[in-house]
């Protein structure tokens, strides 16, 4: 009988179109937190008596600024680990590969990925709340301890979801798209807990479903063909090099 990464190879080679949904999960490898952990930031949060859903609240950036930027971890140094290494991988074979990540890191597009949807946006673009416009993370200047626009002197914000925002519709849309048309759907390093995480990957009408969590994923209503309850980076690395092997 084949193994369980023989299995998830002979998925990847015979899908057409491959749909990798990713949570925070995924990034832990490269020294992010996840959220929700008993490491994670909102438990971090929490233990100190504070409200995430208040403190990452857009209210709360709008009423405390410098609070809301002091807390704010830079994460611009952080590298792409065996997971995103991986799925750039799987590109450079051939396949056809869309990421749709909950994460805002874009450690995707450093990898190399070249499809990647990012369904709470990212920290690497910047915009004026006042008038509009958009800078690189590199390039915003502080003054006064607050992220300010060089153009109207308006506060700046990442371009991510905060609580009390709504995930952009576009990006949804299309990732809900991309989910239905795959054969192979992949959900790694996510709960399912946060919207539209939950009803995008009911959408998936394809041929197998791939599990890659730490914990036992209790929101779920589509059939798993297969579960692993390990590190993402390790088993999509032993994916690679299973197919490699065979090449």
């Amino acid at each position: 009988m084949k193994d369980k990464i023989g299995t998830f190879a002979d998925y990847v080679k015979s899908a057409q179109s491959i749909a990798f949904f990713g949570g925070a999960g995924v990034s832990t490898e490269s020294g992010l937190p996840d959220y929700r952990s008993h490491n994670g930031v909102y438990t971090a949060m929490e233990n100190k008596g504070k409200d995430p859903k208040k403190v990452m609240h857009i209210n709360y950036l709008l009423n405390h600024p410098k609070e809301f930027f002091k807390r704010r971890k830079d994460d611009r140094e952080i590298k792409p680990n065996a997971a995103h290494k991986a799925l750039a991988t799987l590109e450079k074979m051939g396949k056809e590969v869309h990421v749709i990540t909950q994460n805002v890191d874009s450690l995707h597009q450093k990898a190399g990925s070249s499809s990647v949807y990012e369904l709470h946006g990212s920290n690497r673009t910047w915009f004026c709340m006042d008038c509009g416009q958009e800078v690189k993370e590199d390039d915003v200047v502080y003054e006064d301890d607050l992220p300010t626009c060089q153009n109207c002197s308006g506060l700046m914000r990442p371009s991510v979801t905060y609580f009390g925002e709504m995930p952009n519709r576009e990006t949804s849309e299309a990732a809900r798209t991309l989910i239905a048309q795959a054969d192979l759907l992949i959900i790694a390093g996510t709960s399912l807990t946060v919207s539209p995480a939950k009803s995008l990957i009911n959408a998936f009408q394809g041929d197998h479903t791939v599990v890659i969590n730490r914990e036992a994923i209790k929101r779920i209503r589509i059939p798993v063909d297969l579960n692993f309850q390990d590190s993402v980076g390790v088993i999509m690395q032993e994916l690679i090099d299973r197919i490699q092997e065979g090449e």
